[in-house]
């Protein structure tokens, strides 16, 4: 007689209600703590690669720079993410999940709408990088 393998078995013994083993498979898969932070992390992820297009011709029509100037902006939120990377890892016992959640949805909010109103023809450099360097803070908060 073979016995099942461990990974098959249920608490002990094969499973003996195919169906509600089912069921509490699908509800832990809809569980909207599952959910919220695949779908804000998508949105976060698709914001970052908004910036990204959006970042090189608004700087080439606002600040005439061409791809050197805005590659080292890029690149240089790498540094800024790193950073915040560490502080996320040090905070992370010491915070609430939420909090982080929120703190970094802040930073894209904040980020976001700077973009918004400073990317304009003619402004100042720091008008183009600073709402990237404060939306990218917040990706380490969220992810």
């Amino acid at each position: 007689k073979k016995k099942l393998p461990e990974a098959l078995m249920g608490m002990g013994g094969a499973p003996t209600n195919h169906h509600h083993h089912n069921k509490s498979i699908w509800r832990a898969f809809l569980n909207i703590e599952i959910w919220l932070p695949i779908f804000i992390l998508l949105v976060v992820n698709s914001s970052f690669q908004l910036v990204e297009t959006a970042f090189p011709p608004a700087a080439s029509d606002g600040l005439q720079w061409g791809p050197v100037q805005t590659s080292a902006v890029l690149g240089g939120s790498s540094i800024v993410i790193f950073g915040c990377m560490i502080l996320t890892i040090f905070l992370s016992g010491k915070i609430n999940d939420y909090v982080m959640v929120a703190i970094g949805n802040i930073f894209w909010i904040l980020g976001g709408t700077g973009m918004y109103l400073l990317w304009q023809r003619d402004a100042r450099t720091w008008h183009f990088v600073a709402p990237i360097v404060i939306a990218c803070a917040g990706f380490p908060f969220i992810s």
